[in-house]
């Protein structure tokens, strides 16, 4: 049947059946609506509109709408439960590049990690960059240290407050000032009889500046003795290199992934270094996948987790926004879509993939499911930090440090 259908790809372009797309579950690539998802999570049944690949939505499923219009297409796509593949000693493939091979889809498209050795087996046709990246806890949510001598010492005792605000905080406490005094001379020229409810409100305002008053204070006074010592260019290193140089953070990776291979095999000094370093602590540096790593990044400030750029980048996007990469990706390879061997329809996948890289569309779809739904913009940072400091407590005090996460699956 897959002989039969190459055929008559091949002699009759426009009398085929559909071409058959397959991708893989994998954040922001590829991943179920958040309807079909809640639906099938409370009612624990399908959904009409939720049946099959019409659940799911993402980078991957709009490229693959975007390819089958320029190549003039119908089309269907399968969701695979495998993930990229590997090829094994009879000479075999498993996971989406294995059913390019043996004809059950015709494109792969999802982030497929390019690799000689993959390259051997199918054509591909890159259409994302990625690579190696360092993530860190961003340096704004570092402990600040309390020095009560340096702090009685500094001269910048307005600083916590803009000029602004420190103008209408003044004006405030004056018009307080005057209420009680006009409140104060009301009382003392009021009846008898009244003046115990009069009495009562004035202490009721009393109270209510004060409580004010207090909190301006203590905040003002924890303002200035909690201005970290250290400088920003001390905070945050511009490059992995300096980082590595200072000595003051662990490195981890997940063991056994793409991204342990590719350090492996570098040969650069800093790499090599990196992973001999991570080799010799063993369980302290290698976790079991992805989510595991990021949630030691956020849970310790001195714990840096190489992982995949593009993971690294959507993550960073994602609440509670308390994650950053360090310089640029210090592996760069490409994702790409897989086509089956020397064949025609790999020329067609390409030329298409180039039209739409030059028309844009490529750098639209990257830009919509990363930064256009990013949770980290304008306002949104600080009620997503104030989140994760609450959530970082609860989980130190209820022991859930060092648990499993599920792993991200960009990992391919």
């Amino acid at each position: 049947m897959s002989l039969l259908h190459s055929l008559l790809f091949l002699l009759l372009p426009s009398l085929t059946w559909p071409l058959r797309f397959g991708t893989f579950v994998s954040m922001p690539f590829s991943t179920m609506t958040r309807e079909c998802l809640q639906y099938q999570m409370v009612e624990r049944r399908g959904k009409d509109g939720c049946e099959g690949s019409k659940a799911y939505q993402g980078l991957s499923i709009d490229l693959i709408s975007a390819l089958a219009t320029e190549l003039n297409s119908s089309y269907t796509i399968s969701i695979s439960n495998s993930r990229a593949g590997w090829s094994h000693s009879d000479g075999s493939w498993s996971g989406l590049i294995g059913d390019v091979v043996s004809s059950t889809v015709d494109v792969a498209v999802a982030p497929i990690t390019v690799t000689p050795e993959r390259a051997t087996a199918v054509d591909f046709a890159p259409f994302y960059t990625s690579g190696v990246s360092l993530m860190v806890r961003k340096p704004f949510l570092r402990e600040p240290e309390f020095e009560v001598f340096d702090c009685l010492d500094r001269l910048t005792w307005l600083n916590p407050f803009s000029t602004g605000t420190w103008i209408v905080i003044l004006a405030a406490e004056l018009v307080a000032l005057a209420t009680f005094v006009a409140l104060y001379h009301y009382y003392r020229k009021a009846e008898t009889s009244s003046r115990r409810w009069r009495l009562l409100i004035l202490l009721c305002l009393l109270v209510v500046w004060f409580g004010c008053t207090l909190v301006l204070i203590c905040s003002t006074v924890h303002q200035i003795c909690t201005i970290p010592v250290l400088t920003e260019d001390e905070i945050m290193p511009k490059s992995v290199d300096e980082l590595a140089k200072r000595g003051q953070v662990r490195f981890g990776m997940q063991r056994g992934g793409h991204t342990h291979r590719f350090m492996d095999t570098s040969n650069n000094t800093l790499h090599k270094r990196i992973t001999d370093e991570i080799e010799s602590n063993g369980n302290n540096s290698f976790v079991d996948g992805y989510g595991e790593g990021i949630e030691r990044v956020r849970m310790s400030g001195k714990f840096a987790f190489l992982l995949d750029a593009a993971a690294a980048h959507y993550e960073t996007l994602r609440r509670p926004c308390d994650v950053m990469t360090i310089g640029e990706p210090m592996i760069k390879y490409d994702f790409a879509i897989a086509t089956k061997k020397d064949s025609e329809l790999s020329g067609r996948v390409a030329a298409a993939v180039e039209a739409l890289n030059r028309t844009g569309e490529l750098e639209r779809l990257r830009k919509k499911w990363f930064e256009d739904r990013g949770e980290c913009g304008g306002g949104k940072v600080i009620a997503a930090l104030i989140l994760a400091h609450v959530e970082r407590i609860r989980r130190v005090n209820f022991g859930e440090i060092g648990q499993k996460e599920e792993e991200c699956p960009m990992n391919t």
